[in-house]
């Protein structure tokens, strides 16, 4: 499927709110975490994002 311009505009829309200038030593995949997350945020909570940290973590 491809991406029509206006959906990639938002992406970059969405994404410099999460690299921000006291974000700017972020990796690329820490990037593509938030990213994806704040995109995709109807469809998580606090709780679900603390229990994927905690058993990556593990």
């Amino acid at each position: 499927m491809r991406g029509t311009s206006a959906s990639v505009e938002r992406l970059f829309s969405s994404a410099k709110y999460v690299m921000t200038e006291r974000r700017n030593r972020m990796t690329p995949v820490l990037f593509e975490a938030m990213t994806f997350l704040k995109t995709n945020r109807a469809y998580w909570d606090s709780r679900l994002v603390a229990k994927a940290i905690k058993t990556c973590r593990a």
